[in-house]
């Protein structure tokens, strides 16, 4: 469904994130569980065909946002996007830094780097849940594209392979320090205004850990 202008999101359901395609062109995190058939059909349903997807944008190497890449890339013919600290467990399919086991390897073709424009998004470097974790900003509409960062009633676990708490932390105090209005994160509702807030309260939330 269009959430906002030139933005769509498809639910996640159960272990699955959530799945946003940008401009019609640029599919950020096609997730693990959904049947790809059906995910097409979906895509399709909202005017995305595959052949319409140029890039398939990874927010960060876990399996329940990457767990069908192979599958998309394949029908989509798309080049495939990543932060260069995640792009090796992406690449090789490492099981310990993805959390999943039988996850097919797949190339890595571009490595974003902090302030990269994709498709009027600034590119943000935020490590913590991942060491290559990053969060996407339209600073214009103060949309931002959180993946697993923040969330609108919490943050990303930190306590998982390649995780760290003090680099949430500061992620998150610097997320603190820009005009997010809108927030659409990799899991859970999302947030069209007051999303401050939401950062707000996962600077205190990291802060107890």
């Amino acid at each position: 469904m269009r959430v906002m202008d030139g933005i769509s999101l498809f639910y996640g359901k159960a272990f699955d994130c959530n799945t946003y395609v940008l401009g019609g062109k640029i599919l950020v995190d096609p997730g693990v569980e959904r049947p790809v058939r059906d995910f097409l059909a979906e895509l399709n349903g909202d005017g995305i065909t595959p052949d319409k997807i140029d890039a398939i944008l990874c927010t960060h190497c876990h399996c329940d946002h990457i767990g069908i890449l192979a599958e998309i890339q394949k029908e989509t013919q798309a080049e495939v996007w990543a932060h260069p600290l995640d792009a090796d467990a992406i690449s090789s399919g490492d099981s310990r830094r993805t959390l999943g086991f039988g996850l097919q390897p797949v190339e890595v073709t571009r490595l974003l780097k902090e302030g990269d424009d994709v498709g009027g998004f600034k590119v943000l470097h935020t490590p913590g849940h991942t060491p290559g974790s990053i969060c996407l900003f339209d600073g214009k509409r103060g949309v931002l594209l959180s993946g697993d960062t923040v969330f609108a009633d919490g943050i990303g676990r930190t306590d998982l392979a390649g995780g760290s708490t003090p680099d949430m932390r500061n992620s998150l105090q610097r997320l603190s320090l820009l005009e997010v209005v809108a927030l659409l994160p990799g899991h859970g509702p999302v947030l069209k205004e007051n999303a401050k807030a939401s950062i707000g309260a996962g600077l205190t939330m990291v802060d107890s850990l």
